[in-house]
């Protein structure tokens, strides 16, 4: 050996003359390694390889080897010589670049996927510093209506709806040229003429100068969401929506017209603002029931305007969620019934006037019950009403009179000339009456005298009847009475 060898190996010649080779196996290489070695130089061949071995101190190096055998007369090897070249720092410099490849790959892939990702989830593309498009994914042109083919190559200016106006777009463009990214939401126009809108982040790619050497746009479609929020804000019902305590975060037009507050006035303010004090448990109620997953629908209730007007309102208030199923506030839909409960509490009133109106009515006709002989009719003289009395003095059951004609108790005392001028109702609405205090066997109605039941009695006079019992004549004494049609249908209920 030589000082080389004990240089590169840290052994002394004194602790290496003698021992195997073996003492600097690095443990590295298998051993079918040396065996297929060992086989090569046994027969005489030369053999050339690199090898790792270890050094005194642990160290580990590399050394390309040449090994080459001197045979003896009897062509056997006698004695094998080794020249070896240190390559370590070659060896090391290879396994750097083969972990930076190595690395490089799987960088490479993770950005695959990445890209991957990317593309299901957003709208990409990619133009040089002028727009120009270089590149667009399939989301991009689903949502645009353009091909590949129709947009790589024309400026980014092929979707420009003429929503923005150019200011809109100089600063846009003056932020990224500056290599900062950009983010805003833009309303573009598609192939077909139709618009969409979509959430931009524009990230510039600078060189080492720090100039943008292209851009890449990001964009998330939030068409739906735009016409979301124009239903709401045009909406002439007040929508907002609040924290879980009562902090106003949303505030529509609608809602500038029912309170009286504009969106700065009220967004970031209580809800108590609008509460009237003797109604504040409401509030505290409402969200307990929200923080519990609960909806609140149609609740009527009373707030207060900003000119200190109170209204009634007609409110439904339902949960806002996050992305992960939480609770994180509440949307609030309420709308002005005022006007309509003023009709309301006026048919209330009405009813209730009307209620003690049948009331008053119904007394009346317990009181007339029990003083008179009651009937009534229509205007061909069909009985549709009966009282009690009518029926003791007629002797017929209620049924056995209800739908007969008046007729039916007619005496023949009375001419028919006269019963004519009898029917005609007065100026008041009413049908002449008058009380018999004679015979007790007949009554008198303006002047008619009509016959008991089936008994074929003397037909009554206006004056000069037979006189009856005591008992008979307090049975007969009254009047029958005839309402006009239109209250028949109303006692009939009484």
């Amino acid at each position: 050996m030589n000082d080389k060898f004990c240089a590169i190996s840290q052994y002394s010649r004194a602790e290496l003359i003698g021992q195997n080779h073996r003492i600097l196996n690095s443990g590295h290489h298998p051993t079918e390694f040396f065996r297929r070695m060992y086989h090569t130089i046994a027969g005489g061949k030369v053999w050339h390889g690199e090898i790792k071995n270890r050094a005194k101190d642990g160290s580990i190096y590399w050394v390309d080897t040449t090994i080459v055998p001197f045979m003896s007369r009897e062509g056997k090897p006698r004695q094998y010589v080794a020249v070896r070249a240190d390559i370590t720092d070659r060896k090391r410099t290879e396994e750097a670049l083969k972990q930076g490849l190595a690395t490089s790959d799987q960088t490479l892939r993770e950005l695959a996927d990445q890209k991957f990702a990317l593309d299901q989830h957003a709208i990409v593309a990619v133009t040089d510093v002028q727009g120009t498009i270089t590149y667009v994914n399939d989301k991009f042109c689903d949502i645009s209506k353009y091909s590949k083919a129709e947009l790589i190559g024309q400026n980014h200016r092929i979707l420009n709806s003429g929503h923005h106006p150019t200011e809109f777009f100089g600063r846009m463009y003056h932020t990224i040229a500056n290599g900062k990214v950009w983010h805003g939401e833009i309303k573009n126009g598609a192939k077909d003429g139709s618009i969409y809108w979509v959430d931009t982040t524009i990230v510039p790619f600078v060189e080492a100068d720090g100039k943008p050497r292209q851009y890449m746009a990001i964009r998330a479609d939030i068409t739906e969401r735009k016409r979301l929020a124009a239903v709401v804000e045009s909406s002439d019902d007040a929508i907002i929506g609040k924290t879980l305590d009562g902090t106003i975060t949303a505030w529509n037009h609608g809602a500038e017209n029912v309170f009286g507050y504009s969106a700065t006035e009220a967004i970031g303010k209580s809800m108590r603002m609008l509460i009237p004090p003797e109604r504040a448990s409401e509030e505290r109620d409402i969200l307990a029931r929200i923080g519990r997953g609960q909806s609140v629908e149609h609740f009527d209730t009373v707030r207060v305007r900003k000119d200190g007007k109170r209204i009634e309102v007609s409110a439904t208030i339902s949960p806002i969620k996050d992305s992960s199923g939480a609770i994180v506030g509440a949307s609030k839909i309420a709308r002005d019934v005022t006007e309509r409960k003023l009709p309301e509490e006026t048919l209330k009133k009405s009813l209730a006037t009307s209620d003690s109106a049948l009331k008053e009515l119904a007394n009346q006709k317990f009181a007339l019950d029990q003083h008179a002989i009651v009937a009534i009719t229509d205007v061909q003289g069909t009985i549709t009403y009966v009282n009690h009395k009518l029926c003791c003095i007629s002797q017929y059951s209620k049924d056995e009179l209800i739908g007969q004609n008046h007729r039916i108790l007619n005496s023949g005392h009375i001419p028919k000339s006269f019963s004519s001028r009898c029917i005609t109702p007065s100026p008041a609405g009413r049908f002449g009456m008058e009380r018999s205090r004679t015979a007790p066997k007949t009554v008198r109605s303006t002047g008619l005298v009509y016959r008991r039941g089936r008994a074929q009695g003397r037909p009554g006079r206006k004056s000069g009847h037979t006189p009856e019992p005591e008992h008979r004549q307090k049975l007969t004494s009254g009047a029958t009475v005839l309402y006009p049609s239109w209250l028949n249908s109303l006692l009939k209920k009484l």
